[in-house]
């Protein structure tokens, strides 16, 4: 072999050389544009009726659907109970929060009689209420015994106080038998 006809060869495979590195340039350029512009997008719009989300073990924690009444949303703890809930329906709109044992402790609605909050104690009875109705607001707060402490209410009429109504004659008391046990007596009409 002569010195030409190495040179020849050499350049070939130079030339080969760099006919691979760039079509293997080409192919990772390639690669990398499938990834970033074929990666999966957000889909714009999902559309379906029910959504369940559950935890590992596959506990129910959340839920959002519609069936006849309207439309509710709720999230469950990790032991499965509704500890937050809230809905649209036809009649009302509502929120509700729940305690470990699943009573309901603050309910916030919206309905016929207007929009309120209560605030429940463990039996379910309101402690605390903040409502509005066509006459105007108003807030009670009750004591641990259930008692009214607190009633204010907000209205743009002022009404009469309804006055109680008239006392009963009163009657004559009971007359006690004198002592020496001349017991009840008989009249005649």
């Amino acid at each position: 072999m002569n010195e030409n006809m190495v040179f020849e060869r050499l350049t070939r495979v130079e030339r080969s050389n760099r006919r691979l590195k760039t079509g293997l340039l080409a192919c990772m350029a390639a690669l990398i544009c499938y990834a970033v512009i074929g990666a999966e997008r957000a889909t714009p719009m999902v559309t379906t009726e029910y959504v369940r989300v559950v935890d590992p073990d596959g506990k129910l924690r959340a839920a959002l659907g519609s069936d006849k009444d309207g439309t509710f949303f709720f999230l469950n703890d990790e032991t499965g109970k509704m500890r937050v809930s809230m809905a649209a329906q036809k009649g009302g709109a509502y929120v509700t929060l729940k305690d470990p044992e699943g009573k309901t402790r603050v309910a916030t609605t919206f309905d016929e009689a207007g929009p309120a909050i209560r605030l429940k104690d463990e039996g379910g009875v309101n402690m605390a209420v903040v409502s509005m109705d066509s006459d105007g607001g108003w807030l009670e707060m009750k004591d641990d015994a259930g008692r009214s402490r607190v009633l204010a209410t907000l209205s743009d009429s002022v009404a009469e106080p309804k006055q109680p109504p008239p006392a009963q004659p009163a009657q004559p008391a009971p007359q006690t038998p004198p002592a020496g046990g001349l017991g009840p007596r008989k009249f005649d009409n």
